[in-house]
């Protein structure tokens, strides 16, 4: 009988598409309910959130010195207008890598 555990490795599994992993399971639609809505699952599930989470904040976070190390080095070239555009081309593009 499949278990919360192997849904949880087919759903870990970026190859398989929703299709092939009801077809991998083989159980009736209200046992597949009661894998979707264990516990267990959901906390290995909200795990694995919080530590990807943890490390996109890293990499953000790693990735602002260097940009406000550009941003400083525009503001003080001698084209004001010129840092000013590049400055705001900068945050839009950052803004862009948020969505």
């Amino acid at each position: 009988m499949a278990s919360w555990k192997f849904l949880y490795e087919l759903l870990h599994n970026e190859n398989m598409s929703a299709h092939e992993i009801v077809n991998t399971i083989n159980v009736k639609p209200s046992r597949l309910r009661q894998m979707l809505l264990s516990k267990r699952l959901a906390a290995r599930l909200a795990s694995i959130k919080t530590i990807a989470d943890k490390k996109v904040g890293r990499t953000v976070v790693s990735s602002v010195a260097p940009a406000m190390h550009k941003m400083s080095e525009l503001i003080d070239s001698e084209r004001p207008e010129t840092a000013r555009k590049a400055c705001l081309d900068m945050l839009e593009a950052a803004l862009k890598d948020r969505e």
